[in-house]
């Protein structure tokens, strides 16, 4: 892993000198400009803050897991790995938005950042039928990548066909949210992670913890997720006042 980013980071180094009009950019003599720095503070700092806020949750989920016993981790951790590949490209197209609808509003057609949204939306859509009919047609085959145990892989089949209902709910909401982010308001988006984490939360104590449900329906917490993220996005896309940020 550490290999790979390093590899990753010199790739777009070499990259840039090699491509990019240094002059141009400032590349040749830099220096440190507080009043840039505080700008691109204000806008970032909120969504470090989103990211690490999801990822303790993300784990918690997990640390509850374990509380079902071994064999219960044991499943969530192959349904972990299915879930981070089958939600590579919905991922991809939702930061494809992000850099997309900022680039809108940069060039003044804001009106049009809804119509661009209906575009990816459909592609994320189709591409995710394509892979929900993929995994329900062959999941023994595909989980015989992790595990020849077949009990194991019995067990893991209803989870992953309760991550297969989650997909479409993802496949928008990752559009939609990183669309918030593009329009420049990362505080806003911070505000609906901090809420929905505050549901999701609740939720997966609940399933988890309280009820000792089954790990299909455990998994279950991340439509809860998914869902509250994608209807605050769409809510305040659709009629926030976010038109006029001025960054």
């Amino acid at each position: 892993s550490v290999i790979s980013e390093l590899v990753s980071t010199l790739f777009f180094i070499i990259y840039t000198l090699k491509t990019v009009d240094l002059d141009k950019y400032g590349f040749k003599k830099i220096r440190i400009q507080l009043s840039v720095v505080k700008q691109v503070l204000n806008i970032s700092v909120f969504m470090m803050a989103q990211y690490l806020l999801s990822v303790v949750v993300w784990m918690l989920f997990f640390v509850f897991i374990e509380k079902l016993g071994e064999r219960p981790l044991a499943i969530s951790n192959i349904v972990r790995s299915f879930y981070t590949v089958l939600i590579l490209p919905a991922q991809a197209l939702g930061s494809a938005t992000n850099t997309m609808v900022s680039n809108t509003i940069g060039a003044g057609r804001q009106s049009g950042v809804l119509n661009l949204l209906g575009r990816v939306t459909k592609i994320s859509l189709a591409i995710t039928a394509v892979i929900i009919l993929m995994v329900f047609l062959f999941p023994h085959a595909l989980l015989h990548i992790y595990t020849n145990d077949p009990v194991l892989i019995a067990e893991t089949v209803p989870p992953m066909y309760v991550l297969l209902t989650l997909l479409p709910i993802f496949s928008v909401g990752a559009v939609f949210f990183n669309a918030v982010s593009g329009t420049g308001n990362t505080r806003t988006a911070l505000v609906f992670e901090i809420i929905t984490l505050a549901f999701y939360l609740s939720y997966m104590w609940w399933i988890i913890i309280y009820l000792q449900s089954s790990v299909a329906l455990s998994w279950t917490s991340e439509h809860i997720y998914w869902f509250f993220l994608m209807s605050f996005s769409f809510l305040y896309l659709k009629y926030g006042k976010w038109q006029n940020k001025k960054l």
